[in-house]
């Protein structure tokens, strides 16, 4: 007589695995990242600056959106108090000019203060349109993880599907689909 070793717990341990598997959403390998802009990724808990105070909180345990803001700034060049832009340097300039809330929210519009930056808003936008803003260079960030974090979109698929590349400055995730994306804040900066 021959086991195969299929006893009930084996059995319920395959079919568990089956489940998570039909659970898991793979990209498809059709799709290939046009990436029109390559931001540099800062990771909002970087030893150079995620202890660093905000208002009350650390860049490291809050700074989500500001980092993606450093990011782009810091692609288009644009300095803060004559410094190359990142998380660091961005929040000294924020916390001078009145760029927190109390809570540690980022006001948005304190941002024009630097040049050629512009707060468009924090509408929402369809897919196309995000689309349409990193081909022409319009800054695009999203509001993912139930509202609970930020992150850069750097790029989508082609052809369009509803995947988005992204610098993510708090986890190791590099792709969002539209579905995870609750909002939105769009900026120019040329």
């Amino acid at each position: 007589k021959v086991s195969l070793g299929m006893g009930p717990n084996c059995l319920l341990g395959i079919l568990f695995l089956s489940f998570i598997l039909s659970q898991v959403e793979v990209i498809s390998s059709k799709d290939t990242f046009v990436i029109p802009n390559n931001y540099p990724l800062f990771k909002q808990c970087n030893k150079s600056w995620g202890k660093d105070v905000m208002e009350h909180d650390t860049i490291c345990e809050v700074g989500c959106l500001m980092s993606c803001c450093a990011m782009a700034l810091n692609y288009y060049k644009i300095s803060v108090d004559q410094q190359t832009t990142t998380p660091g340097t961005l929040n000294t300039w924020l916390r001078k000019n009145g760029g927190y809330l109390k809570n540690d929210d980022l006001v948005e519009n304190v941002l024009q203060k630097l040049q050629n930056v512009k707060y468009i808003g924090s509408e929402n936008v369809t897919d196309s349109q995000v689309v349409n803003n990193l081909d022409n260079g319009v800054v695009t960030i999203a509001h993912v993880r139930n509202g609970t974090h930020f992150v850069l979109i750097t790029g989508y698929t082609h052809p369009q599907s509803e995947n988005w590349a992204v610098n993510d400055p708090g986890f190791s995730q590099t792709v969002y689909k539209t579905s995870d994306i609750v909002g939105y804040r769009v900026f120019t900066m040329k």
